[in-house]
């Protein structure tokens, strides 16, 4: 009797730990992990890979519109390890732009950005065929990805302008004091900045 109950005890364990499993495994493929904290942000595996693949895009595109192929540079390891830590180390830097603009500005950071974007001509065809060729992005993700921190960046350069702050001497400052943590094994955060290890 008693095994039999036990054994009908372990069945929901069992069942858990297959849904967990099952679960983690698909966080895991999907990049919902995180690579590093910034303070209390988290930047996710997903966010980073996407990153790291529009930079290459980037270049990629613009080695070949100047006429040279530099494909042999580009994909090389030292090159590649190269773009994920500068794509990583400006994901830390957009956080701690987001998290001191958030603080000076509050709820209306959103109309903020809003305008900030509309003096932007994101419209027509031209407009998305060349995010498209030289990010690989969608209009929408480029926005989210490169126009929404270019506009926090532009917001809080303007804010120190006014109030007399050096944005570059802030940048230095705050990456010095961030509590950053970054679980990518290839990369340390030493001094401010995101360092090979």
């Amino acid at each position: 009797m008693r095994a039999h109950i036990r054994g009908f005890m372990l069945k929901p364990v069992f069942i858990s730990l297959v849904i967990i499993g099952i679960g983690t495994y698909n966080a895991i493929n999907i990049g919902w992990y995180p690579i590093a904290r910034v303070n209390s942000e988290i930047i996710s595996a997903k966010r980073f890979n996407e990153a790291e693949e529009f930079a290459v895009q980037y270049y990629q595109t613009i080695s070949n519109t100047r006429g040279v192929s530099e494909s042999d540079i580009i994909n090389s390891p030292a090159y590649r390890q190269e773009i994920r830590r500068a794509t990583l180390d400006k994901l830390i830097e957009n956080e701690l732009i987001y998290a001191e603009l958030k603080h000076r500005v509050g709820p209306r950071l959103d109309a903020l950005i809003e305008t900030k974007l509309s003096t932007i001509s994101t419209s027509g065809e031209d407009f998305n065929e060349a995010v498209s060729l030289i990010y690989g992005l969608t209009l929408d993700r480029f926005q989210e990805a490169i126009l929404i921190p270019q506009a926090h960046e532009e917001i809080l350069k303007e804010r120190f302008f006014t109030e007399n702050i050096s944005f570059e001497e802030w940048v230095i400052s705050i990456r010095k004091d961030a509590r950053v943590l970054i679980f990518e094994p290839e990369f340390v955060w030493v001094d401010g900045q995101v360092a090979l290890q």
